[in-house]
């Protein structure tokens, strides 16, 4: 609170940053239930997938063929 001769003239609080649209739609998601926050900042905190017997590049090249 910030007076003059002991009256209050103003009020200092901090400033909430600002919540862009999309932000909030991402919040509103979340809140529902559709949408899991976000639990790692980097795809490196996660565990490599290992599939055995498939031939990952054989089947990006064939579904790269099937494209117009």
């Amino acid at each position: 609170m910030v007076t003059d001769r002991g009256a209050p003239v103003t009020e200092l609080r901090a400033v909430q940053p600002a919540v862009t649209e999309e932000q909030a739609r991402l919040d509103a998601l979340v809140a529902s239930g559709l949408l899991a926050p976000r639990t790692s900042s980097t795809l490196a905190d996660r565990e490599p997938v290992t599939v055995e017997d498939v031939d990952l590049a054989g089947a990006i090249r064939e579904e790269r063929k099937e494209r117009p």
